[in-house]
């Protein structure tokens, strides 16, 4: 199976887009985890403190 000549042509246009993806995905998802990190360390927090308030 052969894909057409335009759909496998390497343009500038590609070639900075790729370059943009490259460096903000990586990024973009580090911030992300980052807030969900701290999102999920707050309700750990309050289920252990909801925890010793029974004791």
């Amino acid at each position: 199976m052969s894909l057409p000549k335009e759909w496998i042509t390497v343009t500038p246009f590609s070639r900075i887009l790729a370059l943009i993806l490259f460096i903000l995905l990586p990024l973009l998802t580090f911030v992300v985890g980052m807030k969900v990190g701290i999102m999920y360390e707050a309700q750990l927090a309050k289920a252990i403190q909801s925890i010793t308030q029974f004791k």
